[in-house]
């Protein structure tokens, strides 16, 4: 699987974002609340053709660096609540795994099943060999999902990032190629928690 095609877990389809999903991915980006781990405030109305055409270019992830945004998408309803990036690095070898999804959705898994997906096209068809999560450190949630994927903390940076007047203490997690495969083997991770 090269990641140009969808994506699929047992309730989820990642597929690559088009312009029709403007509503849809205003309505959870736009989320103030939820928007605050963001690098950036919410997705206001009006900004979502250029965010969307700046990440739709780099789809083919032709340059090291580039970014694969997928749309999340809920099999049995069709409905869009997230979206998932998957990065390469500038030396191509190694890659970077986000999450953003609905704060409706929270609690579901969905964010541990997008997180293995995107995990299995990095070291599968990619042949990355390290793949890292970054997070702000208060997000529990995301926190949760790396820690469940398998991806462990290599470090913690004490007021790294502002967000707007604050700032707040980040945190990278990675796992190695070779993690991956023996945790896959090992179990199911796609689970949501009870």
């Amino acid at each position: 699987m090269d990641g140009t095609v969808d994506l699929l877990t047992r309730r989820l389809r990642l597929r690559r974002l088009t312009r029709e999903d403007e509503a849809a991915v205003t309505a959870y980006r736009g989320d103030a609340p939820a928007s605050r781990f963001l690098g950036h405030g919410p997705l206001a109305e009006g900004q979502y053709t250029s965010w969307f055409e700046e990440r739709d270019a780099e789809w083919e992830l032709r340059e090291p660096g580039h970014r694969r945004f997928y749309g999340v998408e809920v099999r049995a309803t069709a409905a869009l609540v997230g979206d998932a990036v998957l990065v390469r690095s500038a030396d191509g070898q190694q890659g970077e795994i986000g999450m953003f999804l609905h704060p409706a959705t929270s609690g579901l898994g969905y964010s541990l099943e997008a997180g293995g997906a995107l995990l299995d096209v990095g070291f599968g068809s990619l042949g990355l060999h390290r793949i890292i999560g970054r997070t702000a450190a208060d997000n529990r949630g995301s926190v949760h999902a790396m820690e469940r994927l398998g991806l462990r903390r290599e470090a913690l940076f004490l007021q790294s990032e502002r967000r707007g007047e604050t700032w707040i203490d980040s945190a990278v997690y990675a796992i190695l190629a070779d993690e991956w495969r023996r945790k896959r083997h090992a179990e199911t991770v796609f689970t949501p928690s009870e």
